[in-house]
């Protein structure tokens, strides 16, 4: 099904979107780019980056442990998996390094 682009509107002075527009600028995003990053965030974690839970000029508490252990999880649980065949799967990792160096080709010189 095809999808359809949907419009976000925000109410920000006019000097915050000029200051924010530069800084965009010079990491090469537009706002529309760095608020579909902010959603992708959103959707794929299911709260607010935790540096943005704050707002600035707020005093800097440091973050709880617990909590930055669980981002920390959450992040690495968002890495796809991938699926091995049987072969490699079944391999320790000694043994799968020791298969993939040995299909190697010879360097030229090497005395093999």
């Amino acid at each position: 099904m095809p999808t359809t682009d949907s419009m976000v509107t925000a109410r920000m002075s006019a000097q915050k979107k000029a200051a924010g527009a530069r800084v965009l600028a010079d990491a090469g995003l537009t706002a529309s780019q760095a608020l579909n990053r902010l959603y992708d965030y959103l959707i794929s974690f299911g709260t607010m980056p935790p540096e943005l839970m704050q707002q600035p000029g707020e005093s800097q508490s440091r973050p709880d442990r617990g909590e930055l252990l669980k981002a920390a999880v959450d992040q690495v649980d968002a890495i796809p998996s991938v699926d091995l065949d049987a072969e490699w799967a079944s391999m320790s990792a000694r043994e799968a390094r020791g298969r993939r160096l040995a299909s190697r080709e010879p360097l030229a010189g090497d005395g093999r």
